[in-house]
């Protein structure tokens, strides 16, 4: 979709003006202030919306551009602005700002305009291009951020980690588990419990041996007191036996057995909680070491999801539709080939801006470029390469009257063609 006729009159320092294109470029020349960007003014307005104001001292003036399948009129008055769209046949469009928005985009007046951007208004450029990638790079850029905070905070944490483990005491040669004093004490009140036996048993044997002497004694009394007492002297007697067979049973006994040093289990007691408190110190130490190596762990799988997270959005961009092949988005704005705008050549940014600009058109395949005279040869050649098949309409600085379509006062002058 192209030009075929342009016509204006009556529109700012347009007076009138009449232009059919033969070819796809549509060179404008003339002096400053001739009139030549308001062509370019009135065709963007015109086509995508825009205050257009008329003449000094006119009451009325209008824009005609046929576009071949239909032909967009604006009528301007003092109080009106009136945008029409006809087809072919002549029939009207009731909503022509819409109609029009269907296939043409935001033109742009100059392919350079977008690399002579700031950084911001150049990814917003984009943004409108690709809208989708804009809010894929959020949440790929929050994604990171995430992952950089929660990475952020386990490095803290693991370092903290680090100095509570080094200063933590820790002594060697100690069983892993508490001893239990309990335990302990259990054996101490066993050991008491089997030394008072032995004591009972020693008593007993002494008692005993009391028994017999004092029984011997009287047995002695007995005999010579009373000679009659021989039945009690056999019991007696028996019963000295059977004391006597106790006394064997106990010496058995404790030839079979020896106190219990209850004193070492007192000392083991004693020094118990002081190993106790040193195993719990090595437990602590050894806790602290399995949470900084398990900070250690998840630091480094963060690690790993951060350079996933930095991998997917770099496959984003990678995927992400653009312009022209190289451009790309960084957090700061807009790079090709991995350079930032501002440091790319003259012959890049054209290829770029040229490219951004036909992008925004990919029905209307009109470019509006104002003042090609900022550019050399080389990189007008590169300008209309890259817009191949667009049809280009551009403003030169030149009052030879040997370009193109010569415009003088607001009117055109001579036409030499579109060269």
């Amino acid at each position: 979709m192209k030009i075929m006729r342009y016509s204006a009159e009556n529109i700012k320092g347009i007076k009138v003006v009449e232009i059919q294109p033969n070819g796809d470029v549509v060179t404008l020349s003339g002096k400053n202030g001739a009139g030549k960007s308001t062509i370019l003014d009135s065709i963007e307005r015109t086509l995508c919306g825009g205050s257009l104001p008329l003449s000094n001292g006119e009451d009325n003036g209008k824009v005609e551009i046929n576009i071949g399948d239909y032909t967009v009129s604006r009528i301007i008055t003092k109080k009106t602005d009136r945008l029409v769209v006809k087809n072919q046949d002549g029939a009207t469009y009731p909503s022509p700002r819409t109609f029009l928005k269907k296939f043409i985009g935001p033109l742009s007046i100059d392919p350079l305009s977008f690399v002579r951007m700031k950084d911001r208004d150049q990814l917003d450029v984009i943004f409108r291009l690709n809208p989708e990638l804009k809010e894929a790079l959020e949440a790929a850029d929050n994604a990171i951020e995430m992952v950089k905070e929660q990475r952020s905070d386990v490095w803290k944490e693991k370092k903290r980690l680090d100095v509570e483990f080094e200063n933590a005491p820790y002594h060697g040669d100690l069983p892993a588990e508490l001893v239990s004093v309990a335990d302990l004490s259990k054996s101490l009140e066993k050991a008491r419990e089997h030394n008072t036996g032995i004591e009972n048993l020693e008593k007993e044997k002494r008692d005993c041996d009391l028994e017999i002497d004092k029984n011997h004694e009287q047995i002695k009394t007995l005999k010579e007191g009373i000679k009659g007492l021989k039945e009690q002297i056999e019991t007696l007697v028996d019963k000295n036996i059977t004391y006597s067979e106790r006394i064997s049973e106990i010496d058995e006994t404790l030839q079979q057995t020896s106190p219990v040093d209850a004193i070492e289990i007192l000392t083991q007691i004693s020094d118990a909680e002081e190993t106790n408190e040193k195993i719990r110190q090595n437990q602590e130490a050894e806790k602290l070491k399995t949470a900084r190596e398990q900070k250690g762990q998840e630091y480094s799988e963060l690690g790993q999801a951060l350079k996933q997270a930095e991998q997917d959005k770099a496959d984003l961009l990678k995927n992400a539709k653009m312009p022209i092949d190289g451009l790309s988005v960084n957090g700061k704005g807009v790079t090709y080939n991995g350079v930032p705008m501002t440091e790319i050549c003259t012959a890049e940014r054209v290829r770029v801006g040229a490219s951004v600009a036909i992008s925004q058109n990919p029905e209307a395949k009109i470019i509006l470029v104002d003042d090609v005279s900022l550019l050399d040869s080389d990189n007008l050649n590169i300008l209309h390469e890259t817009c191949k098949d667009f049809q280009i309409w551009q403003v030169v600085n030149d009052d030879s009257g040997d370009m193109g379509f010569y415009i003088e006062e607001g009117e055109i002058k001579e036409a030499k063609g579109d060269k």
